[in-house]
């Protein structure tokens, strides 16, 4: 579902994530997002970065797929194989564990390494679904389509992220699971391990 709402928690522009997911693979088969009514042109970054979140792209379904390496809390990664030979060709000679992680959020790429990517914790007019975003998808079970990535170009910026024009800030946006259906359709309490969305 998506709504509209004047009453995210703090005054965020957004949350998104999976509600209820299936036994087994971890697909979901209910998803929310709820974003700010107000957003102008930030909107359909906010929208594509929180749709991102409702198909299960976050740290909780990284590390139930076996997709993330949290031991350097400064330093998480995603490990997906799709995603590593995706990286590259967006940053080129990156000097660091490729893909790096938001270290505040790991349900997020790294602001500071891939800002504008739809999924770094910040999004907005030019938030850009990049082949990175993509192949994620795709490392997390999706069968997916890589003609419709936008080329990358990175932000030359400083990142304050605020309220109002520019980017707005989405670093804790991930509404977290509340069930798991079984194959006969019976539903059990999801029980999360420690996440940092």
């Amino acid at each position: 579902s998506v709504t509209t709402s004047g009453t995210l928690s703090g005054g965020a522009a957004g949350a998104g994530g999976v509600c209820y997911l299936r036994e087994g693979n971890g697909f979901p088969i209910v998803s929310a997002v709820d974003i700010r009514p107000d957003l102008g042109a930030n909107l359909r970054g906010v929208l594509e970065h929180e749709f991102g979140h409702a198909l299960g792209f976050g740290e909780l379904d990284f590390v139930r797929k076996g997709l993330a390496d949290l031991g350097n809390t400064a330093d998480p990664v995603f490990t997906g194989r799709a995603a590593k030979q995706a990286f590259p060709t967006l940053i080129g000679n990156y000097p660091g564990i490729p893909v790096p992680l938001h270290p505040q959020s790991a349900s997020h790429w790294r602001l500071q390494v891939l800002y504008p990517e739809v999924m770094a914790p910040a999004a907005g007019e030019g938030s850009m679904l990049t082949v990175l975003t993509i192949s994620a998808l795709e490392d997390l079970g999706y069968v997916v389509d890589r003609s419709v990535a936008r080329p990358f170009v990175p932000c030359q910026c400083t990142f304050g992220i605020r309220a109002g024009p520019g980017p707005v800030d989405l670093s804790h946006d991930v509404i977290s699971p509340v069930g798991i259906i079984d194959s006969r359709g019976l539903l059990r309490p999801f029980a999360p391990r420690s996440v940092r969305h």
